[in-house]
């Protein structure tokens, strides 16, 4: 299902109020798709998702995949078909052809969404310039807040430490030994170096999704992404178990029967 952003969104509240009416805390069919956390509510189809505010009756984007054609100029970027238009009435074919077509595409995929905790994957590509730029990362976002959430927002620090001390691709990277005693996710990561193949900073904790439930403990997916534009491209997701709370594991349960985690949602 497509959708025309601009048309759709001074109806989408109203239609997503009529589905919560039906069935407030999930609705989906093939391509569409509404979880609800408190006052608000994420509604995604497979191009573009957008946070609903049901408080203050007001609906924004949270992304929308883009694949534009452009040329650039020093006053002003134009699309291919605002060219082919000037092209036809009567501007300089000759010059518009010796100009370079920039592209840029960017594909988005709903990852998991539990409780206020939406996490995405985008895939972007951008040609133009000396050479093409490519990639993929994931996004975590909090309905609650308006903003990116870091995973030590939501579980112990200590926790999230170990996990990832443990994981085999963090020790292939990290500079001291992979026994010691780091005190704080910084120290941590002040230790990891990916050169140009992988880039580690504190950034990452907000590159994250729920994957799975495995007893007490819920499977978390970390996105890696390269190092430097040399190794665009690479990318890896590290998998940690990290111990839930009582308030998270209400939250979760929600995602489990509603078939929205990882591993429902993504294909691998």
């Amino acid at each position: 299902m497509k959708v025309n952003f601009e048309s759709m969104k001074a109806i989408i509240y109203a239609i997503l109020v009529f589905l919560f009416l039906l069935n407030p805390s999930f609705y989906s069919q093939s391509d569409i798709h509404t979880m609800h956390h408190k006052k608000k509510s994420v509604f995604w189809v497979d191009n573009a998702a957008f946070i609903v505010d049901h408080k203050n009756k007001s609906v924004r984007e949270l992304y929308s995949d883009v694949d534009h054609a452009y040329y650039i100029t020093e006053s002003e970027d134009y699309t291919v078909k605002e060219v082919e238009e000037m092209i036809a009435h009567g501007a300089d074919r000759e010059y518009w052809e010796s100009q370079s077509i920039y592209k840029t595409k960017i594909f988005n995929d709903m990852l998991s969404v539990v409780g206020p905790y939406v996490s995405y994957q985008a895939d972007y590509y951008y040609e133009g310039g000396a050479h093409p730029s490519y990639g993929t990362g994931f996004i975590a976002y909090n309905l609650n807040t308006d903003t990116v959430v870091q995973l030590q927002e939501i579980f112990d620090e200590k926790d999230i430490v170990a996990a990832l001390q443990k994981d085999k691709f963090v020790q292939k990277y990290l500079t001291a030994e992979k026994y010691y005693d780091y005190s704080s996710l910084q120290s941590l990561f002040d230790h990891l170096d990916g050169e140009c193949a992988y880039y580690f900073s504190m950034d990452n904790l907000s590159h994250f999704a729920f994957h799975h439930v495995k007893e007490d403990m819920v499977g978390v997916r970390i996105g890696i992404s390269y190092g430097c534009e040399a190794m665009r491209g690479n990318f890896t997701q590290i998998g940690i178990y990290l111990p839930m709370s009582r308030k998270f594991k209400k939250m979760i349960k929600k995602a489990i029967k509603n078939n929205v985690l990882m591993k429902d949602l993504v294909l691998e």
